[in-house]
Order: C-alpha cells, then structure tokens, then sequence
C-alpha cells in the first residue's frame, strides 16, 4: 500500500518535470515557425 502510494506521486512528480520541461523548450522558439517545428518534433 505505501510502496504503491510512494510510486503513484513519483510518477506524478516526473510527468510534472517533463512537462515543465516541454513548455520551457516551446517557450525558447523564437517565432512562430520555430515554434510549430519545435512541437512537430515533440509529436514525433
């Protein structure tokens, strides 16, 4: 029970961070054609 509630917000807490980390590289583009490269690159 602990070990699954300890995972549960470790889980959270990296898709918090990787999402942070998403919206600061979109944040950086420096126009809207870098933007729209930057999120077809994140599409894969």
């Amino acid at each position: 029970m602990l070990l699954t509630l300890l995972l549960e917000r470790l889980d959270r807490r990296l898709e918090n961070i990787h999402r942070t980390r998403r919206d600061e590289h979109l944040a950086a583009s420096k126009d809207i054609a870098e933007l729209e490269r930057r999120m077809k690159e994140i599409d894969g």
